[in-house]
């Protein structure tokens, strides 16, 4: 359900459930792992500061013209760490591969 909440609420970026929670196999203290693909890493901070959401910066990293930033917060108790990332600019995109919102509320039966 906090996967649910953070994919619900950042849906302007249209991000993806990924990692060990996707995948099932998740244990007690494993991060909820959301994947956002922006040319704006900026609007995603402050989208979570405008909703009084408290976050930490926890990983940066450039090459060239791509970006990646982990940013760590909490939600309904669990942790969380969105990963915003501009990888679809560079040269070898990554795979989208993740779970959507609307794909979470189907899995878990939730309208």
């Amino acid at each position: 359900l906090a996967a649910l909440s953070v994919l619900s609420s950042l849906s302007d970026w249209s991000p993806l459930l990924t990692g060990s929670v996707l995948a099932g196999d998740a244990v007690e203290d494993d991060p909820v792992r959301i994947l956002i693909r922006s040319d704006d890493e900026k609007a995603v901070e402050l989208a979570l500061l405008a909703m009084d959401v408290e976050y930490e910066p926890v990983e940066s990293s450039e090459r060239g013209r791509s970006f990646r930033t982990v940013l760590q917060t909490e939600c309904r108790g669990e942790d969380v760490l969105i990963t915003v990332t501009n990888s679809h600019r560079a040269a070898k995109p990554v795979p989208l591969c993740g779970l959507s919102e609307k794909g979470l509320r189907r899995l878990l039966g939730v309208d």
